[in-house]
């Protein structure tokens, strides 16, 4: 999209599951400056927010709403989130890619 629209980049995805913040800054830092990035987009894992609210590590041991919550919601989100690209939802009306079948 990124080419169609006029612009010359490189995307890379360098997420990692599990990593926190402090590991991601260590492989910004060591792994990723030699590729001399112009933007680096940081994600952001709401898990690790709340993990630093007292009483989560309890809630999470001993709630099943919060189970629910944090287990079966994100997959319900993207559910959603692959049926809106495969129905061009995604494309706000612009047609990037062809609807599959």
């Amino acid at each position: 999209m990124l080419e169609r629209d006029g612009y010359r980049a490189r995307v890379m995805n360098t997420g990692v599951s599990g990593f926190g913040t402090a590991e991601e800054l260590v492989l910004l830092e060591h792994g990723l400056k030699k590729y001399h990035p112009d933007i680096v987009v940081p994600g952001v894992d709401v898990q690790n927010i709340l993990y630093s609210i007292p009483g989560t590590a309890w809630l999470r041991e001993h709630s099943y709403f919060y189970s629910v919550l944090f287990n079966q919601i994100p997959d319900l989100f993207q559910k959603q989130a692959i049926q809106r690209s495969n129905s061009g939802a995604c494309c706000r009306g612009r047609h990037c890619h062809e609807k599959r079948k």
